[in-house]
């Protein structure tokens, strides 16, 4: 059945997912100072984006931060003792990022996006990757590139195996 919440088996977990289609596309360019995840955020505000997905861009970052799992943690859930963040200093270039736009329980947006980014200066080319906190600031330029999601609603809520906020694609 399309859009219901199956298990795939008892080893291999939970298989949630739902069906649409795609809406408008927005193109947006941030300028030198823009906070990353915050020029996301207001776009997707401004232009009245429910549910999203980020198609990918291109910057260069005076610098960034990211968050990985550290250690598999004995329960859930993951907190930051398990976590590493990771702040390296530009120029960096941003490679890739996606992510999508869904919605916690009180409506406010939740912005989950992963990026790789390569360094300049000293040793120019290293790549890194991870989970895009707060803290990548535009040096030059952001081209991002977000398309709207339809017949889809991405809820963030309370997972109780993991618990923590996960997404719930649902029939819109």
């Amino acid at each position: 059945m399309r859009g219901v919440t199956a298990l795939v088996s008892p080893t291999d977990g939970e298989l949630r997912w739902a069906s649409g289609g795609l809406g408008r596309v927005l193109v947006a360019r941030m300028g030198p100072g823009v906070e990353l995840l915050r020029g996301l955020t207001e776009l997707v505000e401004r232009e009245g984006l429910r549910y999203a997905v980020i198609l990918g861009g291109a910057a260069s970052l005076r610098q960034v931060r990211l968050r990985n799992v550290r250690v598999t943690p004995e329960t859930w859930p993951i907190r930051d003792t398990h976590r590493v963040f990771v702040d390296l200093p530009g120029p960096l270039e941003l490679l890739s990022i996606s992510g999508n736009v869904s919605r916690r329980p009180d409506g406010s947006i939740h912005l989950h996006a992963h990026v790789v980014v390569s360094t300049g200066g000293q040793q120019p080319g290293l790549a890194y990757g991870g989970h895009l906190v707060e803290g990548a600031v535009v040096l030059s330029t952001a081209e991002i590139a977000v398309a709207e999601i339809t017949g889809i609603a991405l809820s963030r809520r309370m997972d109780g195996e993991t618990r923590t906020l996960e997404l719930f694609p649902e029939r819109a």
